[in-house]
């Protein structure tokens, strides 16, 4: 069987609806969120009118960084970088994996960094205070909470 055969056998399968159980802190307790395949594409929706509000364009680059477990929103964020055609590169948004993080930054020159954590940052040998938007312009923007910092800057839209 080929490649083709195999990927054209798994477009005849069921799909359920459920895309990702998302688990939300409460003063409840843990609360269990369903999110849908139908949910995840009008996420994605969202989040392409937002790059796209920010001045990301097809042959920009940018910097995604997640953890697995954060996929209900990245997988929205690579949907709409896909969307924009905008060349992305990703990286763990644990503070061990700072040291990728920090290479894409410097060799990918991105126009956009997108879920900045606190972890990654601390490990960065620069700090946040003395990186600029100068020059051409670039947007940072840390991930959801609570998993991130919320006290890293971001450049204004155009």
């Amino acid at each position: 069987m080929t490649r083709a055969d195999t990927l054209a056998r798994a477009r005849t399968l069921d799909r359920p609806e459920l895309a990702y159980l998302v688990r939300f802190p409460t003063a409840d307790g843990i609360r269990d969120v369903e999110l849908t395949w139908a949910e995840l594409a009008r996420d994605t929706d969202w989040a392409t009118a937002r790059l796209r509000d920010h001045g990301l364009t097809a042959g920009q680059r940018a910097l995604l960084t997640a953890s697995g477990f954060e996929g209900f929103w990245g997988h929205a964020m690579i949907g709409a970088l896909r969307a924009l055609r905008v060349t992305y590169g990703i990286a763990e948004a644990m503070g061990w994996d700072h040291r990728r993080t920090a290479v894409f930054h410097r060799e990918l020159d991105p126009h956009a960094v997108i879920g900045l954590s606190a972890e990654t940052l601390e490990g960065w040998p620069v700090r946040p205070t003395s990186v600029r938007c100068s020059g051409r312009r670039r947007s940072y923007w840390p991930g959801p909470p609570p998993y991130r910092c919320c006290g890293v800057w971001a450049c204004p839209p155009p």
